[in-house]
């Protein structure tokens, strides 16, 4: 019978040889003994996978196919999870200390919560192992009325029940930058979820990332994020308060 886990963090990764160990160490030193991580290689030609290997130990759950982008191989790693709650955790991002997924949980346990979400800090790490902190992404309390706002949490943040999936369904693949925006406002517009706001900083985040490393991206992210909120009946107001709310993050 496979081991039933608490947790598991889902890590979508390709071509990330110089960053992935960093976030193994990342979930391995978290304090709650009952985690999974589930790594999923996109097809990575680089020394990814050798890095992955060196590293695997039985609660590392790895493998390697080809996908057409991030939110394909994630996915595909929920798919394979065994946790009763899924998180995300980016390959060149860590856990901004090692009680967090500890502190999820004992909120998860405490109440019938199907989601948490909290802070993140959006940096670069430096060579001696610290954190740079450039951007402070704090969300807030869920209103539904927020979404019309401009308003998601931030999307490594979100711990989520396993169960939830079968509602919500998967991330869209079609989308090469925004399906995470995509995927939570599907998940924030479900009725008769309870929702719960952890206010303290649970990521540090490495700007360059898919969404945040080079211009072009951006009018791709714009494209994309026009056609969900026209999706979702977002008004115009809407997309330009959530481009607006990142200039509120730099410190």
């Amino acid at each position: 019978m496979k081991r039933k886990f608490d947790v598991s963090i889902v890590t979508s990764t390709l071509n990330c040889q110089s960053v992935i160990a960093r976030c193994m160490s990342s979930v391995e030193d978290q304090s709650h003994n009952r985690i999974e991580h589930v790594i999923q290689d996109g097809g990575s030609v680089d020394n990814t996978e050798t890095v992955i290997a060196e590293k695997l130990h039985p609660n590392v759950s790895y493998e390697r196919m080809p996908d057409k982008g991030i939110y394909e191989g994630i996915n595909n790693a929920i798919v394979r999870c065994r946790g009763d709650v899924i998180g995300l955790l980016h390959s060149d991002d860590v856990f901004a200390y090692s009680n967090v997924v500890e502190d999820v949980m004992t909120l998860f346990r405490s109440s019938d919560i199907d989601v948490v979400y909290s802070d993140l800090s959006l940096g670069v790490f430096l060579e001696d192992g610290s954190f740079k902190v450039v951007r402070k992404w704090k969300s807030e309390e869920f209103h539904p009325r927020l979404l019309r706002m401009g308003w998601v949490p931030p999307h490594p943040t979100l711990f989520i029940k396993r169960s939830i999936f079968d509602r919500v369904g998967f991330y869209n693949s079609n989308y090469r930058i925004s399906g995470d925006f995509d995927f939570m406002l599907r998940l924030f517009n479900l009725t008769g979820l309870k929702f719960k706001y952890l206010p303290t900083e649970t990521i540090h985040m490495s700007l360059g990332g898919t969404s945040t490393r080079a211009f072009y991206t951006e009018l791709i992210k714009l494209s994309e994020d026009f056609e969900i909120s026209n999706k979702h009946g977002l008004p115009l107001s809407g997309l330009l308060l959530k481009k607006l709310r990142k200039l509120q993050q730099f410190i």
